[in-house]
């Protein structure tokens, strides 16, 4: 198994539409080309073929499940010195240029993969061309380049030579030792004297690595698979509502709401629908005295079985959208005002300024750090977005979904029992702190409501969960975590008692793996005005614990790697650990 991660990319765009939908956009480019998700459908989510969205990439076959790079056109990075965070790309392919600064570099590295695998910004390029003035000879290695004028190469980077005429092996991809401002060699030996002609060519973006000091381990042109994506900006929107909404959920369908299915590489090809959900399904009555009384959060990943080509799972079919689930089972408060969905539909994201009635000041452009965590075998991914400057105003958030580690036996018959989804329930409320109901990276869980709609909001900073019964009927699922009794009424948990420290025993921070426990609420929704119907089973069962996250202390330094000497989990924040292996980022 191979992790792979996001670290902390920043969002660009910072206007106040689009960029609610950056988290969707991040995770299914991270699941389709650094996992090995496959493609199954989608509709106006076009990440799996090179056009709109994805630029260019050496891929000769991006649609496919497993990608065909022909030798020499894979990235490579870490150029030298003083150049460690340029990334070589095939001029053949892409000449890189100013067009690209802004886009997203994806790089998938097999040696080096929770460092060096990930989605970059390009922050600038090199595209130096050099003349050649003359070459070493006949059977002379390595061979020696002479340029006509002064270079600023370096050892380690890659140069790609073209038009030599006579000493014909000069030509080629290599990666150059320099000896002085006009020379450097090539890995190669002379086939004959030197004729004429030549140009030496650099291709490199520059990437923000997001690193508080270590180098990429380098990795030669050859090495990584990279993919060329548009800016962050681009990132696919909402649409309408299919036809039969409000009446039935409003997002399938004819609907032209952005939405992609992707297929793990899990054998049991459980697969996965994002969707960036549509304002009327999301953000009903936003700032109206009925509240954000919506049906699902702004953007879902729901796991699953059975998609089709459009993006879309079956009403009442083996899949964790709730809302999609029973789509017309209810009458039309289920899917508008008074929404008995609400917070039983466990997804992400956080509504941009145009939506906020109420102090749209705290909205205006403040920009998420996203960090994304998962496996190339299918198991299961995490993703926690932060504030800037780790701010609450509005809150973080954190997803995870997939197929538990530690599953007890004997496993259920119907495989969509074995799925789990906990994020973010709701994506706001009406009490002038939007984002309120976002569960600021926590694993305690709670109702979205309060004990009506209009008023407030009683359980902040919580999680909801959703999986399946045995049965195939929708169910809670929350995490449970160590806790102890501190005297006669207080309880607490190892990983808020500030006395905590690392182990003596283990001479690092101990952590816990987090069980997950399913059926035990009847729904998420909380409100008793209206009283809401019970849209989950009681059947409480443990299905095994969460891929990639553990639990421990709080008391470790926030979005800071372990003390061990690989950094193997980084503590993000409220004690939730996750899977590192790679360079500390700026906390």
């Amino acid at each position: 198994m191979a992790i792979h991660t996001v670290r902390d990319y920043i969002s660009q765009n910072t206007a106040s539409g689009n960029r609610q939908w950056i988290p969707g956009y991040l995770l299914s480019i991270f699941m389709r080309r650094l996992l090995g998700y496959s493609y199954v459908g989608d509709t106006n989510y076009p990440i799996n073929a090179v056009g709109t969205l994805l630029i260019a990439t050496a891929d000769s076959t991006p649609t496919a499940t497993t990608p065909t790079f022909a030798a020499g056109t894979k990235a490579g990075i870490n150029q030298g010195v003083s150049r460690e965070f340029y990334v070589w790309v095939p001029p053949a392919t892409r000449t890189v240029q100013l067009a690209d600064v802004g886009r997203l570099l994806v790089l998938k590295s097999t040696t080096n993969s929770t460092f060096n695998s990930g989605i970059y910004l390009i922050t600038g390029y090199e595209a130096l061309n050099l003349s050649i003035s003359t070459t070493s000879g006949t059977a002379v290695s390595p061979i020696t380049i002479t340029t006509t004028a002064p270079n600023t190469l370096t050892t380690g980077q890659t140069v790609t030579i073209s038009g030599v005429t006579g000493n014909t092996n000069a030509n080629g991809t290599w990666t150059v030792t320099v000896l002085n401002n006009t020379q450097f060699t090539i890995s190669a030996t002379g086939n004959a004297n030197y004729i004429s002609g030549g140009t030496v060519v650099t291709n490199c973006y520059i990437i923000d690595y997001r690193t508080m000091g270590s180098f990429p381990p380098q990795e030669a042109f050859g090495s990584m698979n990279w993919y060329l994506y548009a800016a962050d900006s681009a990132a696919p929107a909402s649409g309408n509502t299919n036809s039969t909404w409000p009446t039935t959920y409003g997002g399938n369908g004819n609907s032209t709401t952005a939405r992609i299915i992707l297929q793990s590489p899990h054998s049991l090809g459980w697969q996965t629908r994002i969707c960036h959900e549509t304002t009327f399904d999301w953000g009903r009555n936003i700032g109206q005295t009925n509240g954000a009384c919506a049906s699902v959060p702004l953007m879902t990943a729901s796991p699953g079985f059975g998609g089709n080509s459009a993006g879309d799972f079956t009403v009442s079919g083996p899949h964790l959208h709730t809302a999609l689930f029973y789509s017309g089972t209810y009458d039309a408060n289920a899917y508008g005002a008074n929404s008995y969905m609400s917070g039983n539909c466990p997804g992400f994201g956080e509504p941009a300024a145009w939506a906020i009635a109420y102090s749209p000041s705290q909205y205006s452009g403040i920009p998420y750090r996203t960090t994304l965590v998962g496996d190339d075998t299918g198991q299961g991914i995490v993703m926690i977005c932060r504030r800037q400057f780790n701010g609450t105003t509005p809150k973080s958030f954190l997803l995870t979904f997939g197929l538990p580690e530690n599953e007890p036996l004997p496993l259920p018959v119907n495989n969509v029992a074995r799925l789990f989804c906990i994020g973010s329930g709701i994506s706001g409320s009406n009490n002038g702190d939007f984002g309120n109901t976002l569960n600021d990276i926590s694993l305690s869980t709670g109702a979205v409501f309060g004990a009506s709609f209009g008023n407030s909001f009683t359980e902040n900073n919580t999680v909801q969960g959703v999986s399946q019964s045995p049965g195939g009927i929708p169910c809670s699922c929350a995490p449970a975590l160590w806790s102890y009794t501190q005297g006669a009424t207080d309880f607490g948990s190892p990983g808020f008692d500030p006395s905590s420290g690392d182990s003596p025993w283990a001479n690092g921070t101990e952590l816990f793996p987090v069980d997950l426990i399913n059926g035990t609420e009847t729904s998420w929704n909380g409100s008793t005005n209206p009283q809401q119907p019970p849209i989950f089973l009681y059947e409480p069962r443990i299905i095994g614990t969460i891929p990639h996250l553990r639990a421990g202390r709080s008391s470790h330094g926030e979005y800071t790697a372990t003390n061990d000497a690989n950094r193997a989990w980084q503590h993000m924040r409220r004690g939730i650990y996750i899977t590192w292996n790679g360079p500390q980022v700026v906390p």
